[in-house]
């Protein structure tokens, strides 16, 4: 999830996030030796531009991402990225002055693509890391059958990914695509069935197949300056330290399951606070991965609040929940600010900012924002509400403790994770109510 901080923050929980995650989430096989070009956006969705980005090709290596832990390359993934940047730059280069493709364009790329997929993913374990390449390789192998419904009947390399039924069949659990990733991939890639450029309706927006597999690539290759550079293309203003957060969310974990996970953890301090049907806000949503348990959990007719600084996460999931495909229902998105949720005052019966790391930082910031922030969520909780705090471990507890009582509210429930640590120190759920 999104840190509500800012981006230094983020980089100490993903690397923590990387070293639990292991080798499917933050892999750094070896760079390609070049990009494809920028592909210029004419209608971008709500709350980004159309702004050409530069052409340049990113550096091989990153020193912003040096904090990171690293972990080994998949054998055969420098190939298929390769073939994955080819197709980009057939797709890109075909587009003309316009940025008009034809259906055919760039299709013998996309076959060569999964060629070399079928080659690298033929062992089970492989397959499992590399799970990320799955919305991708599903565009491809849909949109192949798209222009030729027996393709796979002739060609064996697409038939791996259909096992011959016509369309795409994951090849294991973690190839499969749960309702929460349909909603992605209807976003990232629209569904197979259109054009290179985007969602029927929305053939020059970003996001778009090939901006999104330009996106993937460079979260792939921990490429920071391409990540930089497709943020800028996006229209989400200037690249902050780790741009492209949500989309490295997307295609690394966020999912349903580990929505459910979060809730699962979360709830064992409600202290027996009824909440079916009760009103939440969700601070700090980032993918929202959690909102369809939410909807499950709380009831069709709940009233869901989403805050979000970021603006990446804002067009996403607005997007998503465009989508109907995204089953949370409506929610109700709010823009935020660093020392201010916006919440509606006595609005809310829980407040959960999540991996929003509530407390941290020296004296100064929690003076200049985080008491700022608490007094804000105390006025939007009801009588008797909770505020969850789901920090991941950071800061200590102890800290929480002293800032949370300096802002007035009085500690209900805590639980810690046995034998799990962020940082070197446990990880801990508390929630708060207003004194």
């Amino acid at each position: 999830m999104h840190s509500f901080l800012g981006w230094q923050r983020k980089l100490m929980v993903l690397g923590a996030a990387c070293l639990l995650m292991g080798a499917g989430a933050c892999v750094q096989p070896p760079s390609p030796s070049a990009s494809p070009d920028a592909q210029r956006s004419s209608a971008p969705p709500p709350g980004a531009s159309a702004r050409q980005p530069p052409a340049a090709p990113p550096p091989a290596k990153d020193a912003g991402l040096a904090t990171l832990p690293p972990l080994p390359s998949v054998a055969g993934e420098d190939k298929l990225q390769n073939a994955l940047y080819q197709y980009v730059k057939e797709e890109i280069s075909g587009a003309g002055t316009e940025g008009k493709i034809s259906p055919d364009n760039g299709l013998k790329a996309a076959e060569t693509v999964l060629k070399q997929a079928a080659l690298v993913l033929n062992d089970k374990e492989t397959s499992m890391r590399l799970f990320m390449y799955k919305y991708a390789l599903r565009y491809l192998v849909e949109r192949v059958l798209f222009l030729d419904p027996e393709a796979d009947k002739k060609d064996a390399a697409l038939a791996f990914f259909t096992k011959g039924q016509g369309h795409w069949v994951a090849l294991n659990s973690e190839w499969e695509f749960e309702p929460f990733e349909e909603a992605n991939y209807a976003v990232l890639y629209g569904s197979g069935k259109v054009t290179p450029r985007g969602p029927e309706g929305q053939t020059d927006a970003v996001p778009n197949p090939i901006w999104s597999t330009q996106v993937l690539l460079a979260i792939r290759t921990r490429n920071l300056s391409e990540m930089s550079r497709l943020h800028e293309a996006a229209g989400f203003g200037e690249a902050p330290q780790w741009p492209l957060e949500v989309y490295r969310q997307l295609f690394t974990y966020a999912t349903t399951h580990r929505g459910e996970e979060q809730w699962d953890k979360i709830s064992r301090v409600f202290n027996g606070k009824e909440f079916k049907g009760a009103s939440w806000a969700e601070i700090g949503y980032g993918t929202g991965m959690i909102f369809p348990v939410l909807r499950r959990e709380l009831g069709e007719d709940a009233k869901l609040y989403g805050t979000e600084i970021d603006d990446g996460c804002v067009v996403l999931v607005t997007l998503m929940e465009r989508s109907g495909k995204a089953g949370w229902g409506h929610v109700e998105l709010l823009p935020s600010r660093l020392d201010d949720c916006m919440l509606p005052e006595n609005s809310v019966d829980f407040i959960h900012p999540g991996l929003v790391h509530i407390a941290d930082g020296p004296d100064e910031l929690v003076e200049r924002d985080w008491l700022p922030l608490l007094a804000s969520m105390k006025k939007a909780l009801k009588p008797g509400g909770l505020l969850i705090i789901d920090n991941g471990g950071t800061p200590p507890l102890e800290k929480v403790r002293s800032v949370m009582a300096r802002a007035g509210f009085e500690e209900v429930a805590v639980y810690v994770e046995d034998g799990t640590v962020a940082n070197g120190l446990p990880i801990y759920y508390a929630s708060y109510r207003a004194k």
